[in-house]
């Protein structure tokens, strides 16, 4: 939805399509970034407890 509202002010003009799409994107990125971190963290915290 933000993209919808954001993207023209910069020029930037795409279909709902495209926009729903790039969403997708930006959500798999996210949630994979997510849980990456947390292993991250979770392995740090098991290294340090020992």
């Amino acid at each position: 939805m933000t993209q919808i509202l954001i993207f023209p002010i910069f020029g930037l003009h795409t279909t709902l399509a495209q926009n729903l799409k790039m969403g997708v994107v930006f959500t798999v990125v996210s949630i994979a970034r997510s849980f990456a971190l947390r292993r991250v963290f979770e392995a740090i915290r098991m290294r340090s407890a020992k």
